[in-house]
Order: C-alpha cells, then structure tokens, then sequence
C-alpha cells in the first residue's frame, strides 16, 4: 500500500474526529451481548488479471501498431460481515468478527483479423528446440478467474464518552486471513469461427494461496445527533505473516497437439511471506428502541497487501523479450453496504 493511500485514510479519520459538536452521545449502557451483520456489495480493485495482450501485427510503415491488454473486469458481489461481542457498561468489550467474500467471473473472445494474442496465464511449454502455448493468431481465450477471501478477528477494546456527542474507541486483537484467487480455461491458436477451431488448444489454470495470522490495532469515532441518529467512521491496521503458494500449468488439449507436445508446470511455495490489512469504513446509524436495535448504511474499504502477490505471473517473450504480464502490489475490497445491528 502506498503512503499516499495510508495518508488519505489516516486524514479522514482525523477529520472525522476533529469534527464533533453538540448532540448527545448513543451507547447502550448495560452489560450484554451484541450481534452487528453486514451485507457490503463488493468490488475487487487493482487484480490486475492479465488474460492476454493483442498486438496488431499486421501493421506496416507509417501506421500505428495497436496493442491491447486483455484484464478481467469484475463486478459486484456481495461479501458478508458478522460481529458478535459482549460489552460491559464501563465501556470495554470484546467481539469475534467474521468478513468473507467469494466471486467468480468469466473472460471469452478472440483477437482480432490481423493480430497475434501473446496468452496471460500458464508456463511457456518448450520442446524440440521451439516454444509453444505462448501466442496465437488471431486467437482465443476462455477464462473463468475466482477470488475467496475470508478474515477472522478476535479482539478486546474500550470506548471513551468525550462528551454528550462524541464517542472513541479503541480494540487490539489478533487477526488471520486467507486469500484463494484461481484461473482456468483454455487458449487456442485460432479464433471461434476458424473451421479447425480447436486443433491447437492449451488448457491452462494458475492459482495463488495464502494464509496469515498476525496482529491488529484500530480506532472508530462515533458522533452522535440527538437520540436516534449517528454516524461512525473506523480504521484498523493488521499486521501478518504467513505462507504462500502458487502454482500455474498449460497442457496441450487440441485435435491435433495434445499428444504431440509435453506439458508445463511451475510451483513457488513461500513460508516467510508478510502482509499487511488496512481497513477503512463510514456509516451513518439510525438507533431504535432505546438503542437495542441499529440499522445502517455506509461504504467499506479494505487493502490487502503482501498476502495477495502473485508468485506464479506469467513471463512471455514479446518479440524476444522476457515481460511480465502481471505486476501488483495488492488487491481491495470496496463497496457500499448496509447492516443491522441488537444488542441484547
């Protein structure tokens, strides 16, 4: 994460807690349990899932030679979030909080007449002195590309009544994620409405795991209107360490290479890997019933570093040179959500 992305959330949240005025504060204040859910329809951010680059090649002097990266373009899905926790009326508490998300979405086309597609996933296959499942002319590709990620937090903290509006609160805790991204389908020499569509086929797959467990620290500011309105605004910073592995893999499936030709695999299997989790959101509360009842709406942030690296990225020789297809420090989580909330 870079430290222009760390400053603005930082900024925000100091905004947020220079910004309190007169109102009363809303915190229920018994002893007792509380169950928070989350329903946050979610965006990955910054994959940077190469597919395939096309490079017209037809191209001749004086005219421009186009070429085109192929990524996978995601949409929203629903994540969930369920915290439940048991507070005391002196203001401390302690909670386990569970976040998961998994989507899956599909890439297909072929390249266009007159162009070479240089293939995003799956190890160059070298035999007898040549390269093979690198390119095709024009064509195609088939991918389905799936991400799961899933948190489990424990933490204890306390809050703190600044006043009759404004409410701070501070948690420690202990933290493990684990990130699974998967690619798979196939490539093939030509284009779908060649009449050997299907003599040169790769099918190709490339996976990246990860699990960490480390620390956590995070603060939320709550600024109270009156009796039934609110809004809070939290960041939190994990700190983690675990392993990773990735993998990736081409085999030849056509009419006419699958048993002419070897298959490829690679494997990269990293124990002292760390990662970082900055997560970031604002809500706005309406409060019922004397507070036993919250419901919300608000946006959700959340930046995974380190534990989402691609170890296994394809290296293609574009016109003699080894390039990488893929280079990214970290994938987000964003989007808007809405929630409910009872304290028992």
């Amino acid at each position: 994460m870079t430290f222009r992305r760390l400053g603005t959330l930082t900024a925000v949240a100091i905004v947020l807690a220079a910004s309190a005025g007169p109102a009363s504060a809303q915190h229920y204040e018994e002893d007792g349990f509380f169950l928070f859910l989350d329903a946050i329809f979610t965006t990955p951010q910054n994959t940077d899932q190469v597919i395939a680059v096309t490079v017209d090649t037809d191209a001749g002097p004086g005219q421009v030679q186009s070429q085109q990266v192929i990524v996978t373009d995601w949409s929203s899905d629903p994540a969930g979030k369920l915290q439940l926790g048991y507070r005391w009326a002196s203001g401390s508490m302690v909670s386990l909080t569970y976040w998961g998300f998994d989507s899956d979405q599909r890439t297909v086309g072929d390249g266009a007449a007159g162009s070479t597609m240089y293939f995003g996933i799956g190890p160059t296959i070298f035999y007898d002195g040549a390269y093979y499942g690198t390119y095709g002319v024009p064509g195609h590709f088939d991918i389905v590309s799936d991400i799961e990620a899933t948190s489990l937090e424990i933490e204890a903290g306390k809050k703190h009544a600044l006043n009759d509006a404004f409410l701070l609160e501070w948690a420690v805790g202990v933290r493990w994620a684990d990130f699974s991204e998967t690619q798979s389908g196939f490539y093939d020499f030509d284009d779908s409405s060649y009449p050997f569509f299907g003599d040169y086929r790769y099918a190709v797959a490339k996976s990246n795991d990860s699990s960490m467990t480390g620390m956590e620290v995070g603060g939320r500011a709550t600024y109270a209107f009156g009796e039934m309105l609110s809004v809070d605004s939290g960041l939190a910073f994990s700190f983690l360490e675990g392993d990773v592995d990735s993998r990736s893999s081409n085999v030849p499936i056509g009419a006419l290479n699958a048993t002419a030709l070897p298959s490829a695999s690679v494997s990269v299997k990293d124990n002292d890997r760390s990662g970082t989790i900055v997560d970031f959101d604002f809500n706005v509360v309406i409060h019922l019933a004397d507070d036993r009842y919250r419901v919300w709406l608000g946006y959700e942030y959340s930046d995974w570093e380190g534990l989402t690296v691609d170890l296994a990225r394809k290296q293609a020789a574009l016109f003699g040179r080894q390039t990488s297809f893929e280079v990214r420090d970290g994938i987000a989580f964003s989007g808007f959500k809405v929630g409910v909330g009872f304290l028992f």
